[in-house]
């Protein structure tokens, strides 16, 4: 009896451990707030980063170095990662690094960031100081960050969610590491009976509200995230999921 009393006890245990993490949350990034990449900077000297709709600017000590991602050789994530990684100071040590987050390696940079001044910043921290500015790159985004998901299976996407503030067709996609896992397109605009019931009207509300269950996973040990596109404008608003860890 006591040997079945220990068996169970030590299953109990396991089952705890293992499912210890399956927390249900939610993520939410409104306009302007997620990151296509992330710097940052291992050295032992000051540092600043300044940037611009078209480069990204970092200095390292007294060298200065200006990805330009108008140039055709670094405006993808992929190029500008390379482009930051490549940056040294004056005895030629490279000290920025950067990984590529709520975006695709291809996506384009060139015109789609939001301004930052100069700043210094703490080092061997990941920076989220690249910001989209979604009016102009037309899309929204939120990152589900599975480097340090403590689910053993990965993070278990159940719903997703948001006010895309915008006009235009609507693209809602989910990538895994770069991989796109679920699409659903949204037409607009919405079509509802005109006056006397006779005649179709262009409704003037956008279909922007996001409410959509599904069944997605994240692997442990990447970063995925969410996108909602519009094809005309982005305005305001934000997007979400609810996400079981």
């Amino acid at each position: 009896m006591k040997k079945v009393l220990y068996i169970i006890l030590a299953f109990l245990v396991c089952t705890s451990v293992v499912f210890a993490g399956n927390v249900k949350g939610s993520v939410w990034m409104e306009e302007d707030g997620e990151s296509p990449l992330l710097i940052k900077y291992t050295g032992s000297t000051s540092n600043e980063i300044t940037i611009t709709s078209t480069s990204i600017v970092l200095k390292d000590g007294a060298t200065e170095t200006t990805v330009d991602v108008s140039n055709a050789s670094y405006n993808t994530i992929a190029e500008a990662i390379a482009g930051i990684h490549a940056a040294a100071d004056a005895d030629g040590d490279c000290h920025f690094k950067a990984m590529r987050w709520g975006g695709l390696d291809d996506d384009d940079l060139n015109g789609n960031l939001l301004a930052v001044g100069v700043t210094e910043y703490e080092a061997n921290t990941w920076l989220s100081v690249v910001k989209w500015d979604t009016s102009v790159a037309l899309h929204y985004d939120v990152v589900f960050d599975g480097k340090n998901a403590p689910r053993l299976g990965g993070q278990n996407i159940v719903k997703l969610f948001g006010n895309a503030t915008g006009t235009g067709v609507i693209t809602v996609s989910v990538y895994n590491d770069g991989d796109v896992i679920f699409e659903k397109v949204i037409v607009s605009p919405v079509y509802v009976l005109g006056v006397a019931s006779t005649t179709n009207v262009s409704d003037a509300v956008s279909p922007a509200q996001i409410d959509i269950e599904c069944d997605l996973l994240i692997d442990r040990g990447v970063v995925g995230f969410l996108r909602i596109a519009e094809v005309s404008t982005a305005t305001g608003g934000g997007i979400g999921a609810t996400v079981i860890r």
